[in-house]
């Protein structure tokens, strides 16, 4: 019975010693904001989760991770976006408006002269980039932790060179564009804390939207 007591003991007193960090973000106009960085005390949980309900802002993401004081700990959800980093176009060709137009005119008029003619892109590399969200933490012997957290999302293809192609259509060369966003700090064990404000590239290449960052440390309790 003593050894039964003594067992359970040791396990409420490891799962003690468990942290939680929970990352909240939530996406609002720069203009909702303004206005709450205004107000007394600052952006709370408690304001941007009103915001979420009345419709002025949008539960962006939420994440977990939990682990042990003084150990590393992550998690991640990615995709891999594979695509081609070098690709050869015809030699010679002037990149010019001017040059790419008499090239594209003169590529026309092959075409009806030879419509078997291939005219294709000659993918020679390729790279695999993974896209998603990614949690980092190292947590300290005093109960805080360093974090990391990143951000990473596959935003369009852009077309750089159109070309005829076999079929009659269009071929084009297009590269993958990025965006990436990411914070990091320290942080103690504590109730929520708005650790950062993230913007979002705006489709003009202005700043776009904005992601408030919440976050919190915990030590757990027996049984959670």
């Amino acid at each position: 019975m003593k050894a039964l007591a003594l067992a359970i003991g040791m396990t409420a007193i490891a799962a003690a010693d468990d942290l939680r960090l929970t990352v909240h973000m939530v996406a609002m106009e720069q203009g909702k904001l303004t206005v709450l960085l205004d107000e007394p005390g600052g952006l709370s949980i408690a304001k941007a989760r009103e915001m979420v309900k009345e419709g002025e802002a949008r539960l962006f993401d939420t994440m977990m991770l939990r682990g042990k004081r003084e150990e590393r700990a992550s998690i991640q959800s990615v995709r891999e976006v594979i695509f081609p980093a070098e690709e050869e176009a015809p030699e010679g060709l002037d990149y010019t408006p001017e040059g790419m137009e008499k090239f594209q005119a003169r590529m026309e008029k092959w075409r009806k002269v030879f419509p078997f003619m291939p005219v294709m892109a000659n993918g020679t590399y390729f790279e695999t980039r993974e896209v998603g969200e990614t949690l980092l933490w190292l947590s300290d012997s005093y109960g805080g932790s360093r974090w990391i957290l990143e951000l990473d999302a596959y935003v369009r293809d852009t077309v750089y060179l159109e070309l005829p192609a076999l079929d009659g259509k269009r071929f084009k060369w297009s590269y993958p564009e990025f965006e990436k966003l990411a914070i990091n700090g320290h942080l103690q064990q504590h109730a929520w804390q708005c650790v950062g404000i993230l913007t979002k590239p705006g489709e003009d290449g202005g700043p776009g939207e904005k992601i408030v960052v919440f976050a919190r440390l915990e030590r757990l309790k027996f049984g959670e």
